[in-house]
């Protein structure tokens, strides 16, 4: 089972190079996950000119290398069919030039899959909002409730 675990993990990598180059401007590339939960723990960095630790990079672009993987591991499952992908404030962190290099991504990846995105920002995914398939649903807290549950 790790064998199979890593192959599957080598093969997300592997998709994700390119995902993550692109969110990046090439500044990360090599990206290493641990198999047994697929995350990103190790990046070629260009701008320290070595591989390290990805808890090395800014919240922004460890930011960025995650939605990456899981844009990889959506188009690997997708591979037989059109899949949903779910997002959870994927880009909180990201500065303005790389957020339009994830939302012109984002915007690629709805031909293939069904993207769906929880965020308190929906602001930031307004320039979205023109494609033909986005739907938007507002969920807003009622007068008088509490903040947190």
């Amino acid at each position: 089972q790790a064998a199979l675990a890593q192959t599957v993990a080598t093969r997300i990598a592997e998709l994700a190079q390119k995902r993550v180059a692109s969110l990046t401007e090439a500044q990360v590339s090599g990206i290493e996950l641990k198999a047994d939960a697929l995350e990103p723990v190790r990046a070629r960095i260009r701008s320290l000119n070595g591989t390290f630790n990805v808890d090395r990079c800014s919240r922004g672009t460890r930011e960025q290398i995650a939605l990456g993987c899981r844009v990889a591991i959506g188009e690997l499952l997708a591979q037989n069919g059109r899949q949903m992908l779910l997002l959870d404030e994927p880009l909180a962190h990201t500065d303005a030039f790389r957020q339009r290099a994830a939302l012109t991504l984002l915007e690629e990846l709805a031909q293939s899959l069904q993207i769906l995105i929880f965020t308190c920002h929906p602001e930031r995914y307004e320039p979205l909002a023109s494609h033909p398939e986005v739907g938007r649903i507002a969920i807003q807290r009622q007068p008088g409730t509490p903040e947190r549950v």
